[in-house]
């Protein structure tokens, strides 16, 4: 029998930061994964033994913030990661309008103002306001703001968090322009957190844009599989064990304690069930699935049911791309450029456009990973990713015929689309895939295929989601991306947050 300090299911980000934290603090630690890489959203692929493909990341951010260092380097992968900058945040084009917008503060807020030059005022505020925020935020942990909102000697530091904690982005940007134009210059880059721009917490999406043109923007050279093997390294050089293509199918509970898991193999007609058991059982899951399915006991529990009445975030698409030759002087050099349907009038419209399913409107970001030293790609891997949003509903109830031809179509609407946009496209494509929220489910196991979580409204962004389900375990412990939103960044500080929790508890 099998006995560790810490079990975790599950090899995302937030499942091996939490990991490596723990092994290098000297505990046995025993991690789980179903796939057969670590990484979970933030892995790479390869096709025909001359194309390798990016899944997840297209820029991380905050890497110059002394906080995020810090946590980096006390997780042992600092130094076993290279990051690249890249050259601007975002560009964006619809018909007429084409704007770049740099990853500094001032550059952006430069170009903004000379694209929108009678929109100086409504400029600086958003930058005033969005910075303000952001020293807000990084100074105090936003588990601690909720509670600090109620403080009265608090409102002084705080007094943009409690100005804005119930605003969506869209709301905000309403009250200090009419512009649309430059409200989708704004939010361009809106699928990096939601889909809705009246349901995205301002507070939320302006901490993550401030941190990216305050910090750069960052590529982890070699691809986010590179960041995720160097996790898996710390745990292994630690001590710890890693199984992989094993599923995780209960937690077992004795005396209200988590003490363990039961697992099989995958792929096997007759799997063997196997047990081992751990003082403390750490969940890099979809938290529905742990209180639905995990953990028998809870399931029509009152948490169970919190869970499931929260609203999860969206999924995305992407298209990834093979060229013949590379494609970097089709897009101006440009490194990721999102481009959306000219007949949007209004930022109002965007959610009905993205919910429609419409593939000829909805909006997409394009990213060029010949403008960056990416080293994914060699003389003869010249790669690029189309990503936009999109939803479960749209394809979970295809049989694999129907699925198949239609995934080529959307391949094929979207190749026009960028050949229309950036004349020579399509002759240089040699291969082409699609990942589609079915594609994002089946290797997650995330409910509805969703990347993010749960959706970062006003009302779910600021809320500590461990501490809101009361199940009355103990001993177990949650680290992905449904406890801090916010991609990468959130999944690993889940993770590292975690993993400190732990620590500061049993020492």
């Amino acid at each position: 029998m099998e006995n560790y300090d810490a079990i975790i299911i599950g090899a995302g980000l937030g499942g091996l930061s939490c990991g490596a934290k723990l092994a290098k603090e000297g505990k046995e630690v025993l991690l789980v994964e179903q796939h057969n890489v670590v990484g979970g959203c933030a892995t790479a692929f390869n096709r025909k033994r001359t194309m390798r493909f990016e899944v997840g990341l297209h820029e991380m951010n905050g890497l110059n913030e002394p906080q995020k260092q810090k946590m980096l380097k006390d997780l042992g992968v600092w130094d076993k990661v290279e990051f690249i900058r890249v050259p601007e945040f975002y560009g964006i084009i619809k018909g007429d309008l084409d704007v770049v917008v740099p990853d500094d503060i001032e550059g952006a807020k430069a170009s903004l103002i000379a694209n929108f030059p009678e929109e100086r005022t409504a400029i600086n505020q958003y930058f005033s306001d969005i910075t303000g925020i952001r020293k807000q935020t990084y100074r105090y942990r936003w588990s601690k703001i909720k509670k600090m909102l109620l403080a009265p000697l608090m409102t002084l530091f705080l007094s943009k968090l409690i100005k804005f904690r119930k605003t969506t982005i869209g709301d905000y940007l309403d009250n200090i322009t009419k512009n649309e134009d430059l409200k989708l210059a704004i939010i361009a880059n809106l699928g990096y957190y939601h889909d809705d721009p009246y349901s995205l917490s301002m507070l939320f999406f302006a901490s993550g844009n401030a941190s990216y043109m305050g910090a750069g923007g960052w590529f982890v050279k070699g691809g986010s599989q590179k960041l995720s093997d160097a996790f898996a390294e710390v745990i292994e050089e630690n001590g710890g064990k890693i199984i992989l293509k094993h599923c995780v199918e209960e937690i077992i509970i004795e005396d209200n304690k988590a003490v363990g898991i039961k697992y099989i193999r995958n792929k096997r007609t007759d799997p063997e069930e196997l047990i081992s058991y751990g003082d403390i059982v750490v969940a890099n899951a979809a938290m529905p699935n742990v209180f639905n399915h995990l953990i028998p006991s809870l399931k029509n529990s009152s948490s169970a049911q919190t869970v499931n009445e929260l609203e999860p975030g969206c999924s995305l698409l992407s298209i990834y791309y093979s060229f013949s030759k590379p494609v970097n002087d089709l897009f101006e050099g440009r490194y990721s450029t999102f481009v959306y349907d000219e007949g949007i009038t209004k930022i109002s419209e965007f959610k009905e456009i993205e919910k429609s399913g419409d593939y000829e409107r909805k909006g997409y970001v394009f990213v060029n990973y010949n403008a960056i030293e990416s080293d994914i790609l060699s003389d003869e891997n010249f790669t690029g990713v189309l990503c936009g949003i999109d939803y479960l509903k749209n394809w979970e109830d295809l049989e694999h015929g129907p699925y198949k031809e239609k995934k080529q179509q959307v391949i094929n609407t979207y190749t026009k689309r960028l050949d229309k946009q950036f004349p020579g496209f399509a002759d240089l494509v040699q291969y082409s895939e699609m990942a589609t929220p079915k594609t994002i489910k089946r290797y997650t196991q995330n409910p509805h295929g969703t990347v993010y979580g749960f959706a970062p409204t006003p009302d779910q962004a600021l809320t500590n989601k461990v501490k809101l389900f009361d199940h009355n375990i103990e001993n177990l412990y949650f680290a992905s991306a449904w406890v801090f939103a916010g991609g990468f960044s959130g999944a690993i500080s889940s993770g590292y947050s975690c993993a400190n929790a732990i620590l500061k508890k049993y020492g």
